[in-house]
């Protein structure tokens, strides 16, 4: 599981995010894309990170080919 961290340690590991905005980045992983992304593992009621696909994802964000909402 090398690559996966827990909210905690992912926290801890960056500094790009405050806590509070990773937290609404999960909570809304559904209608966010987070999810699909294969960001986000769920063990039991733990979730946790992949730094990498965490990385991407905010890469694909800022890219334009990005699906922009309405």
């Amino acid at each position: 599981m090398e690559g996966l961290y827990t909210f905690k340690q992912f926290i801890e590991q960056q500094n790009l995010f405050t806590e509070s905005s990773v937290r609404n980045m999960i909570f809304n992983r559904h209608k966010n894309g987070l999810e699909e992304s294969g960001a986000i593992k769920r063990y039991g009621r733990k979730i946790l990170i992949d730094k990498e696909k965490f990385h991407s994802w905010i890469n694909l964000l800022s890219s334009k080919d990005y699906p922009q909402k309405p």
